[in-house]
């Protein structure tokens, strides 16, 4: 698998997947973010993306977000209403969710998946390998 990692720290690895293609979010196990964090992560991540998916015009993104600790809804609706609509203006058609067990984090992603649905296929999982797989298949 032909992967590049582009950030990693304290927070969160994103990497470049050549193969399916996708930039890949994992999230670091026990870190929360802090509203600004996030957002500033987001801002990143769209940068990455409008650069990466000229080379890579069928580019998805993957969110693992197993191993996330805690999500404010707050923060996940400033996802929705603008960083999505960025993503979407530069290309992206499609993005995966690897869920964790954490019935909460579940709930804010399936409000994710409503708040955008008119504009991007959102996947939920429970494992990279199958996200990996659907993301491939655009």
């Amino acid at each position: 698998m032909r992967i590049e990692v582009l950030m990693d720290d304290h927070r969160l690895r994103l990497q470049l997947n050549r193969d399916v293609p996708s930039l890949e979010w994992y999230f670091k196990p026990g870190y929360v973010f802090l509203a600004e964090e996030f957002r500033q992560a987001h801002r990143q991540l769209v940068s990455y993306f409008e650069t990466y998916v000229r080379l890579l015009p069928r580019l998805t993104v993957l969110y693992d977000t197993s191993p996330a600790s805690l999500l404010s809804a707050e923060e996940a609706k400033y996802a929705a209403a603008h960083i999505t609509p960025l993503m979407v203006a530069a290309g992206l058609r499609r993005e995966a969710f690897v869920v964790p067990e954490d019935v909460f984090m579940q709930m804010l992603i399936e409000d994710y998946k409503t708040h955008t649905q008119d504009t991007l296929e959102v996947g939920i999982f429970r494992d990279v390998g199958d996200a990996r797989q659907w993301l491939a298949a655009l």
